[in-house]
């Protein structure tokens, strides 16, 4: 069966959507790895949390932490979350070099509040992390 118009004309959308992004390429690869790096230490830190629960009998308050993905919003930034029940955070790692994180906050509820830290400002990243995951598991495990 020969190509159709429609699958020729979409393939030519996507070849110039992709020379636009070209040049952004190896930034979205820097965040993606930021990204990855990021959500490993955040697993490592819940370890601690999983740890305390499973000890304290408290299943209930187990929470998932998702995979890192492109940001639904941004096509030059990635994403992950942090989630229990309709509870989300959200932590997104943009290409121009900055980390936001928004929440935590319910499903169905407007987003925020965003907080955003350069890539390479470990001590600030590293206040905003601890307060950020400790508000969201404190507001996701309220009844």
């Amino acid at each position: 069966m020969p190509p159709s118009p429609l699958r020729d004309r979409l393939a030519s959308v996507g070849e110039g959507l992709a020379a636009r992004e070209r040049e952004h390429r190896v930034a979205v690869e820097e965040a993606w790895t930021r990204a990855e790096a990021l959500r490993a230490e955040i697993a490592e830190g819940l370890k601690g949390y999983e740890e305390a629960i499973a000890k304290a009998g408290a299943p209930q308050l187990a929470v998932d932490l998702g995979p890192v993905r492109t940001d639904e919003k941004h096509v030059r930034a990635v994403e992950f979350e942090l989630a229990r029940g309709r509870h989300r955070a959200l932590f997104i790692v943009k290409s121009r070099g900055e980390i936001t994180l928004v929440g935590p906050f319910r499903t169905g509820k407007p987003e925020g509040p965003c907080q955003s830290v350069a890539w390479d400002s470990r001590p600030d990243l590293d206040t905003a992390l601890g307060g950020f995951i400790e508000k969201f598991l404190e507001e996701a495990a309220t009844p």
